[in-house]
């Protein structure tokens, strides 16, 4: 009976027959009629992912010689599964051989569905405690951690085990302080205490401090009274500093809003204002009529749809379009509009948006006074109609091309110009109007690219072939959209280049003419001075020589004094005739050549002027015709008169040397000096001299340079050639 009390049976399994006896009791646990069979019939009585096992389990006792024990099902007739505990033991004969396995079995079926309903909640607990987001501990009344989850540890930067039997202050001594007097509240109290934030530092990030939000709760025996501490912990540094991003965010939005220009406000879905920034203010105070009715409370719809006189068309369609972005209808609205003062004329923009996203209708107002941009506006329409003025009624060539050379438009003066209708010079091209031959255009073009701008001069081609030449001016340019584009200017200089030719006649026939009379008119002086030396010289120094012996043959006195003064006189005479032959043309230049005309003049030139001059000959056979003779010698003396009169010198120095087949004259000064790039061709002191040097020097193939700098002296350089 006390079998049958215990839902326990007794079974025998012969191990040399394999025959498998049970008690009624058994029977009865497995609701089947059994009288004896084998191992094999017994087995099929249990469910099969159990039966291997127990097998298993009985075969490894026996070898072993222990206790068999094991749990296992069977499925009755009527369906239920019961879970029975079987335990055996092993019965040997006296050779130690095996001869039986007998047991019992008893019915756990009940126990075993407690177990399974205890081991499913708490793996449910395990489940929530360690897969928790949230940090999770138990902790004993000595505040030693009993149970925490990974989240926890992960937070604290230490391993969960490490946690276990120590103290809050041993694992957070950071958080000690914070957390410790809230356990000891909760265990005293046995009541919870929720949401309390607490800051602190922990050995994961030491010396950063954190935030936490945490609730603690009393873990309570039978007795009512609380035998640990459970806690919640959710970290919310991030959250924190989200907060103060927020709060700092929002505030620089307003301080944002606040320096803009444009005066906003926020509305909300039935138009009443629920924030403006600091322009929208300052507007509404500067203009009293609207002062009231526009800030905070205050409904924008109802001020547009009240707004009357000239503003009237404005304001209401500036309502509709508030309430159509309100509605969703459309997405943004803007309208230009004018509010001028009486002191002033203003243009503004107002534009509304609506906020994104989910969340009550949000709508931003904004106006923005565009007067500069209209002012700006209407003045370049004044100077696009200025320029299109320009562009259709010009005598010039006006043409708007891509730096590719395509052209987009031409005026009508271009058209006139080469003889094509617009679209003919469109399809012709940059390169179907400029000469094919003209290398200045590459060079145009490379300019042009590298500084943005080029001018200069080529030769274009009309329709009919004919070639003129032209003055042209290119920019580069951007346009509205952004494209580069390239404006072109070509003014016909066909009449100026036929003037320049003649001026370029003129100017060379002007050249030959002045060297002719400058050469006839030494020539002429040449001949006034022999006519001087030969004739009235003579004739002067024969009336010397007489009146010396009219002299000899009379001892008269009176008459002999006559003499003497006539003789005198005489002799003044002869000398100014041989000064006035030498300014004239020095015999001696023609006589002995040109060093020895400079010799001379050197020497006139130190006995008037008190200066130095020093002459230094290589001594090579220099031979010269009479133009190149008087050519030299003039543009010396004019050298000289130069150093007199502005360089204040004390010494010059005149070198001749031949080079080659051409002759070098260099004339240098320790004088004062000057600015030579400064100098102007002529019309300045000194200016015309150096110019009409240069003219005849040019007439006889020579050249003239100058190097000087203020202080440092001047040095002149002349070059002719030689005649062959």
């Amino acid at each position: 009976m006390a079998l049958a009390a215990s839902h326990t049976g007794i079974w025998e399994w012969d191990l040399r027959t394999d025959a498998v006896s049970l008690s009624r009791e058994c029977f009865d646990l497995l609701g089947v009629r059994w009288t004896e069979g084998t191992l094999r019939s017994a087995m099929d009585l249990l469910m099969p992912s159990d039966a291997l096992r127990v097998l298993s389990a009985a075969r490894a006792a026996i070898a072993e010689k222990s206790v068999f024990r094991e749990e296992f099902r069977t499925i009755r007739p009527d369906g239920a599964v019961l879970w029975l505990s079987a335990i055996g033991q092993v019965e040997y004969d006296d050779a130690g051989a095996p001869l039986r396995l007998v047991g019992t079995a008893q019915d756990i079926t009940e126990t075993k569905a407690l177990q399974i309903e205890i081991n499913k909640r708490e793996q449910w607990v395990d489940s929530f405690f360690m897969g928790a987001t949230a940090g999770l501990a138990l902790l004993d009344r000595d505040l030693r951690y009993i149970r925490i989850n990974e989240t926890l540890a992960e937070m604290n930067g230490l391993p969960a085990g490490e946690h276990i039997g120590r103290t809050v202050r041993e694992v957070v001594p950071g958080m000690a302080d914070a957390v410790e007097p809230i356990f000891r509240q909760v265990l005293a109290t046995g009541r919870p205490v929720l949401n309390v934030e607490v800051s602190g530092e922990t050995p994961r990030q030491p010396g950063v401090p954190r935030q936490w939000l945490e609730s603690f709760f009393p873990m309570k025996g039978e007795d009512g009274v609380a035998q640990g501490v459970g806690a919640i912990v959710v970290e919310i540094t991030e959250l924190k500093s989200a907060e103060l991003a927020l709060d700092e965010s929002r505030q620089f939005a307003q301080a944002t809003i606040d320096a803009l220009s444009a005066s906003i406000c926020v509305l909300d879905e039935a138009g009443t204002i629920l924030a403006v920034n600091h322009a929208w203010r300052a507007f509404a105070e500067a203009n009293p009529p609207v002062r009231q009715n526009v800030f905070e409370g205050a409904n924008y719809l109802a001020v547009t749809d009240g707004a009357g006189g000239p503003d009237t068309a404005d304001a209401s369609a500036f309502a509709a379009g508030i309430r159509a972005v309100i509605s969703g209808a459309r997405s943004a609205f803007s309208r230009e509009y004018p509010c001028h003062s009486p002191a002033e004329q203003r243009w503004f923009i107002g534009r509304v948006t609506r906020f994104p996203g989910p969340g009550p209708v949000r709508i931003v107002v904004a106006h923005e006074n565009i007067t500069t941009c209209k002012l700006a506006e209407l003045a370049l329409q004044e100077s696009e109609e200025r320029y299109r003025m320009l562009f259709e009624n010009s005598m010039d060539a006006i043409m708007l091309t891509v730096p590719d050379g395509r052209i987009l438009s031409a005026n009508p003066a271009a058209c006139l110009m080469f003889g094509r209708t617009e679209a003919e010079l469109r399809a012709a091209g940059r390169d179907g109007l400029v000469d094919t031959g003209d290398s200045r255009m590459q060079s145009l073009i490379e300019e042009r690219k590298r500084t943005g701008r080029a001018s200069g001069e080529l030769t274009f081609v009309r329709k009919d072939g004919s070639r003129f030449p032209g003055e042209i001016s290119s920019q580069l340019f951007t346009d509205r959209e952004g494209n580069t584009r390239t404006s072109m200017f070509i003014h016909d200089i066909t009449k100026r280049k036929q003037a320049e030719s003649e001026v370029l006649s003129y100017r060379d026939a002007l050249r030959s003419l002045a060297l002719e009379l400058s050469l006839t008119e030494e020539r002429e002086r040449h001949r006034i001075a022999t006519d001087l030396h030969d004739n009235i010289g003579q004739t002067l120094a024969l009336a010397s020589i007489k009146l010396g012996g009219l002299r000899e043959c009379t001892d008269i006195t009176g008459v002999t004094d006559g003499v003497d003064d006539i003789r005198g006189l005489v002799r003044q005479a002869i000398e100014y005739t041989r000064s006035v032959t030498f300014d004239l043309s020095p015999p001696v230049l023609y006589e002995l050549g040109l060093v020895a005309g400079l010799s001379a003049l050197a020497e006139q030139f130190q006995g008037r002027h008190a200066i130095e001059i020093e002459i230094t000959d290589d001594e090579q056979p220099k031979v010269l015709g009479d133009d190149q003779l008087i050519a030299l010698y003039k543009a010396v003396r004019e050298l000289l008169m130069n150093i007199v009169k502005h360089a204040k010198a004390r010494k010059a120095v005149i070198t001749l040397q031949r080079n080659a087949d051409s002759i070098g004259i260099t004339v240098e000064d320790d004088g004062t000096g000057f600015e030579a790039s400064a100098m102007k061709p002529y019309g300045s002191a000194g200016g015309f001299g150096l110019f009409s040097t240069r003219e005849r020097l040019r007439g006889i193939g020579g050249r003239l340079e100058i190097a000087s700098a203020p202080g440092t002296g001047t040095k002149v350089t002349i070059e002719a050639p030689l005649q062959q």
